[in-house]
């Protein structure tokens, strides 16, 4: 039986924090001790070194995270070898990632993609209440 990919997707302009709170939902999966936690581990994305991406494993699922959220086809397109694309090859039961808001075909994309449960981030938002919205959908 097919199962669809649970996507988690942490919506925001540019520097709004999107990166921040994908770390702190990591460091909240895999508390300091717990590396056996860790599928693949983290794997720096672009020229941030707070970008990563990485698979792990909670409570029997298998959880990827892609923080880079600022390239539309890098998260979007199989075509470039896109995070949504690849890791429903990889069998992942969920994808938490980031998407930055200026992409124009966003809403279009979330619209027509029902599985996608959309986090607003703002500027002005809680990190740590982001993050808790996340966890509780994971």
């Amino acid at each position: 039986m097919y199962k669809v990919m649970k996507i988690i997707m942490l919506v925001g302009p540019h520097d709004c924090g999107k990166t921040t709170v994908i770390n702190l939902v990591y460091n909240e999966l895999v508390p300091s001790g717990r590396e056996d936690k860790i599928v693949v581990p983290k794997s720096q994305l672009g020229s941030d070194p707070r970008d990563f991406e990485c698979i792990l494993k909670h409570e029997g699922k298998k959880i990827a995270i892609y923080s880079m959220g600022d390239y539309f086809n890098l998260v979007f397109k199989k075509a470039y070898n896109g995070a949504i694309p690849r890791y429903k090859e990889k069998g992942c039961n969920i994808l938490v990632c980031a998407c930055n808001t200026d992409f124009k075909s966003l809403n279009r994309y979330l619209e027509n993609n029902k599985n996608i449960i959309r986090i607003d981030k703002t500027k002005g938002s809680s990190d740590e209440e982001c993050k808790k919205d996340i966890i509780s959908h994971i």
